[in-house]
């Protein structure tokens, strides 16, 4: 029963999200709903250095403040290959959408912020014009 109320609410939110902008399948956006909530604290996940690091680069450049959370979240998803029962060549959920593997370092971090903060996500998508062209 409890199952079946979480699926509920994941598929109410992923709709939400991907109506937003949302480019997280559903693997990556149930994966960072588990870290956003604290489930996946009990799992604590090896992060790579290297993806913190690229973060705090982008956060910078950008001038827009990431969290630590954030930063776990991203290096979380960054983390992500090979971790779901899908083949990586399978339909997507959703046109447009992809796992977070197949997105690029600024596009991961423009879906962490849509996911966390909206307020950043604007200053963070125009200080990339050449990937992110549609706000300019």
């Amino acid at each position: 029963m409890m199952e079946e109320l979480k699926e509920q609410v994941i598929d109410a939110n992923i709709e939400e999200y991907w109506e937003s902008g949302g480019m997280l399948n559903r693997d990556g956006f149930e994966k960072a709903v588990s870290v956003l909530s604290g489930q996946a604290n009990e799992e604590k996940h090896r992060v790579s250095n290297n993806s913190l690091a690229q973060v705090e680069n982008m956060a910078r450049f950008s001038k827009v403040h990431i969290t630590p959370e954030q930063k776990y979240l991203y290096a979380v998803l960054r983390g992500m290959t090979g971790e779901t029962d899908r083949r990586p060549d399978s339909l997507p959920d959703r046109s447009g959408t992809m796992p977070p593997w197949r997105l690029d370092d600024r596009s991961l971090l423009a879906e962490v912020l849509r996911l966390t903060d909206e307020t950043n996500l604007d200053p963070f998508m125009r200080a990339y014009p050449n990937i992110f062209k549609s706000l300019n």
